[in-house]
């Protein structure tokens, strides 16, 4: 299995929003600013009480640089 995207969020999201619940609500969704958007607005939904950020990236697209 390879990881297929990151989503970096506050305890804002993550203390309304089990983990595995957060992967399978944006899994199949290809634009990061609408998942993080599904995932701020599902925290809202569940009554998130603290602040919620949230961003996401697909792990393709991230490229790591080995020259300094």
């Amino acid at each position: 299995m390879t990881d297929e995207f990151l989503i970096l969020a506050s305890d804002g999201l993550w203390k309304a929003v089990e983990n595995q619940a957060a992967v399978d609500l944006v899994r199949e969704v290809k634009d990061p600013k609408v998942a993080a958007k599904q995932l701020v607005d599902y925290a809202i939904q569940l009554n998130s009480k603290d602040d919620i950020s949230c961003v996401g990236g697909s792990i393709p697209l991230i490229s790591w640089s080995t020259e300094f």
